[in-house]
């Protein structure tokens, strides 16, 4: 036990004034007594002495009244480790602040955030001068606002008020990790870590960290309440959107708490206006894929929005997607049976159709190959042929390199050492083989460094088992083919033979069919329904743009784009706060890269300073971390798994009260204060006075008075 006024505990010493005073009213006489009184005094005497004993005890308690006012005012500290409490050595302090999406919650004791900034400016106010103090704001990345740590104990505070909450995720690691550092780092003695967080579960159930030599205070912000919905994913359920053809727009969502949510409104806006509205009822801790069908007017990007009626945690109840639409697709098709798959490629051709096609096939025997000009064609189609012309396999193999796309469907005019020998295909060939009975086709994806198949299957438009069903295709002859390195097989038959394989070769791609487009000797796919999706499918899979970037990402994820030589010099992009920035291409000029992807919603890619206004334009989207719309705090073992050396839980809320955080970090450095308790027991101990001296006088007066005693010499 220490003293923060130690010298007043000479104030102890007055605790023998009632004694001296009573000492010195002690009347001393001499006595003679009377035979005749005896047995009187007697009797007196003994109600005397009880009276003595009495006030020997109220002379005790009066003192001890003296003695405690003393100790108060001497202010006696527990654990203070000396006599002196005043000085204590200076602490090297790093406050990790969480400010990762799930902070800016709205529970029922307030948004999350404003609680930890309470908190941690707390902590600050428990701090004296000549304490360090870090900061360190904690996401998916950690960023220390004072390195090396500060003493000016205003700017810190200042800090923490101006804190804004994130769309980060929650990974701990990190922040801690720079908090360790930054204390060891330091010269001071004592060292505390203190973590304000929500302590959601995501990033806590892998997390080990070893704080043995710190002081590490948890200081848990918010309430047990975790119910919240959220839109997931916004996803194009066809690989590719094609211009005037209904695709379908897939957003799921889930909810993420215990409890149900009904009425929940979802919306849906391409192109900043409403296609569609709808009711979504969600029970516990389940997920719905909600299918809106749209059909895009126009070819380019176009921008998706989905909107959930918002809760209390609105950052997630929106969602971003962009869709690059093809337009019409010039193909021109050739071989045997050309002008079943040009009818195939646009069936509507013969009709009148408002909107026009998306492809446009235009059709040529083999014989009048050589004399077209394949340069302006989106595609080429090369149904059944022979691959026996030297000088067709060259021209295919020019026009691959300069990015053209060729789907061939091979057959019985290609011989096996045709198809081996066009350096293009992405097969060999060992042969013809009989399939008896019948064989189906079943969807696959094996890629092998193309990415081809990556998430968007060309097939996608089918369900997985239809080809197994008893009305799908039968297929009763193929080619033994071997996919080549770097190709990718999308589609086998039952026996593992490849069906349909991709390949990139130059800047184009190619797919190989094994089956022919025409006749039924090899199979009665031409005239099953499958036949136009699948030839339609492969078309646009063909043909889509793989040089386009990921437009879909997260908070933090970077993006990147590679540049051609006709676009621009720098690009302009335009966040979702309509802030512009100028970003320029990398050092070898070959892309451009943009980290600054802080907020939810759409980023546009313009020309920067100086570039025409339509000569570049895209659009991609940032999304809300998924994970943190899971509110599901980590258990207190599982954080304490996480923090090898110990940690101390200073909750917000201690039966709905706050606590003083302050005092009670004051209290934990320097010890707790006694003084308070010493004054409340001097007053109980002068009210006990107040009724012994109160009793004595009553006994007195009911005392009979004694014989006089004589007095003598």
């Amino acid at each position: 036990m220490g003293f923060l006024n130690p010298f007043l505990l000479f104030g102890a010493l007055t605790a023998a004034v009632p004694l001296l005073i009573h000492l010195w009213s002690r009347r001393q006489a001499a006595t003679v007594e009377f035979s005749t009184l005896r047995f009187l005094l007697e009797a007196h005497r003994k109600t005397v002495r009880r009276l003595q004993l009495e006030q020997w005890l109220l002379l005790a308690l009066r003192a001890l009244v003296l003695v405690l006012a003393a100790l108060a005012l001497a202010r006696p500290i527990l654990h203070a480790g000396g006599w002196l409490a005043t000085t204590r050595d200076p602490a090297a302090v790093a406050i990790v602040l969480d400010v990762s999406g799930s902070m800016s919650y709205q529970g029922a004791t307030g948004v999350r955030m404003e609680l930890a900034r309470q908190r941690a400016d707390d902590i600050v106010r428990s701090l004296e001068t000549g304490d360090e103090v870090a900061l360190i704001l904690m996401s998916d990345s950690a960023d220390s606002l004072f390195e090396p740590p500060t003493t000016e104990l205003a700017d810190v505070r200042q800090a923490i008020r101006s804190t804004e909450v994130t769309a980060r995720s929650t990974r701990p690691e990190a922040s801690i990790e720079l908090a360790l550092s930054l204390l060891d780092r330091s010269s001071l003695r004592h060292r505390e870590l203190y973590i304000v967080s929500d302590f959601a579960q995501t990033g806590w159930d892998s997390l080990a960290l070893d704080t043995q030599d710190v002081k590490t205070y948890l200081v848990h912000v918010g309430d047990a309440e975790t119910a919240n919905a959220s839109i997931v994913s916004v996803e194009l359920s066809a690989p590719q959107p094609v211009v005037n053809l209904p695709s379908k727009i897939a957003v799921k969502v889930r909810n993420w708490g215990d409890a149900a949510f009904s009425d929940r409104t979802l919306e849906l806006l391409v192109d900043d206006e409403v296609r569609a509205s709808r009711v979504v009822r969600l029970p516990p801790r389940s997920e719905i894929v909600e299918h809106v069908s749209h059909t895009f007017d126009a070819a380019g990007t176009h921008r998706i929005v989905a909107r959930l009626a918002e809760d209390r945690l609105s950052s997630d109840d929106t969602r971003s997607a962009t869709a690059s639409v093809q337009g019409d697709l010039d193909v021109l098709v050739t071989g045997s049976g050309e002008l079943y798959m040009a009818l195939a490629l646009d069936p509507e051709r013969l009709q009148s159709v408002e909107g026009g096609a998306a492809i446009r096939p235009s059709t040529a025997p083999s014989s009048a190959f050589a004399q077209l000009d394949l340069s302006a064609r989106d595609a080429v189609v090369l149904v059944d042929p022979t691959l026996s012309d030297s000088r067709d396999v060259d021209r295919i193999r020019s026009y691959l390199m300069a990015g053209g796309t060729c789907i061939v469907y091979l057959g019985p005019s290609a011989s096996p050492a045709a198809v081996g020998a066009a350096p293009w295909m992405p097969v060999e060939s060992e042969g013809i083989t009989r399939y008896t009975p019948p064989t189906k086709l079943s969807l696959g994806a094996s890629p092998q460094g193309t990415g081809l198949t990556s998430a968007a299957h060309p097939l996608a438009v089918f369900e997985p088992q239809s080809w197994l069903r008893r009305t799908s295709p039968d297929f009763q002859a193929a080619h033994r083919l071997g996919a080549r390195d770097g190709s990718d097989v999308l589609a086998s038959f039952a026996d593992g033979n490849p069906a349909i394989v991709a390949s990139q070769f130059g800047s184009g791609r190619v797919i190989a069919v094994n089956t022919p487009a025409t006749g039924r000797e090899w199979s009665n796919l031409p005239v099953t329904p499958f036949f136009v999706p699948l030839v339609q499918q492969l078309v646009f899979h063909g043909t889509r743009d793989l040089s386009r970037p990921k437009s879909s990402l997260e908070v933090g994820d970077v993006y990147t784009r590679q540049m051609g030589a006709t676009d621009p010099v720098t690009v302009a992009v335009t966040t979702p706060r309509g802030d512009t920035r100028t970003i320029p291409r990398s050092e070898d000029g070959a892309s451009i890269s943009f980290a600054d992807t802080g907020d939810p919603g759409m980023y546009r890619l313009g020309p920067g300073s100086g570039g025409k206004a339509s000569a570049f334009a895209e659009w991609f989207t940032v999304a809300f971390p998924a994970d943190e719309s899971d509110l599901s705090p980590a258990s207190r073992e599982m954080v304490a798994a996480a923090l090898r050396g110990g940690a101390t839980w200073l909750d917000a809320t201690t039966d709905g009260v706050d606590p003083d955080v302050s005092a009670i970090l004051r209290e934990r450095r320097s010890g707790r204060e006694l003084w308070r308790p010493l004054i409340f027991a001097a007053l109980a101990l002068l009210l006990i006075e107040s009724l012994v001296s109160h009793r004595i006088e009553s006994r007195k007066d009911n005392l009979p008075s004694s014989p006089a005693p004589a007095r003598g010499a």
